[in-house]
C-alpha cells in the first residue's frame, strides 16, 4: 500500500505507508515474493543455497526471511550461493594423488 500526496506543483508524489517509516526487520516468504518479484519456489531456493538468510521461530508455522538479505539479494550486493557446507565424514582425497604420482615417476 502506498499513499498519494498532492504537492503544490498539482504532480502526485507516492510516499511508502507510515507502517513501513522503518524497514522490518523480517518478512514472510509471502511478503518477500510481493517486495521482489520473484515465486516462492525461487524464494526457497536462495535461502537453500544461502543468499537469502531466514528463521523459523519455535511454534510458528512460517519462516521468515531477513529484510536486509532481501535488500541485498535486490541491490546486487550479493555475491552468490555460499558453498555448500558437506555431510557427515570428510572425504579422504590426500591418499589419492600419491597413487598418481608413483605412477608418473615409473613411466619412462
Amino acid at each position: 500500500m502506498s499513499y498519494k500526496i498532492k504537492l503544490s506543483s498539482g504532480a502526485q508524489q507516492i510516499s511508502p505507508p507510515r507502517d513501513y517509516a522503518v524497514p522490518p526487520l523480517a518478512v514472510t516468504v509471502a511478503r518477500a515474493c510481493e517486495l521482489s518479484g520473484f515465486g516462492q519456489t525461487s524464494i526457497w531456493t536462495f535461502i537453500k543455497d544461502g543468499r537469502l538468510d531466514a528463521v523459523r521461530l519455535p511454534g510458528v508455522r512460517r519462516t521468515l526471511v531477513s529484510y536486509e538479505s532481501l535488500r541485498r539479494l535486490l541491490e546486487g550486493a550479493s555475491i552468490g550461493p555460499r558453498p555448500k557446507q558437506g555431510r557427515g565424514r570428510p572425504r579422504k582425497e590426500a591418499a589419492r594423488p600419491e597413487v598418481v604420482a608413483s605412477q608418473e615417476e615409473v613411466t619412462p
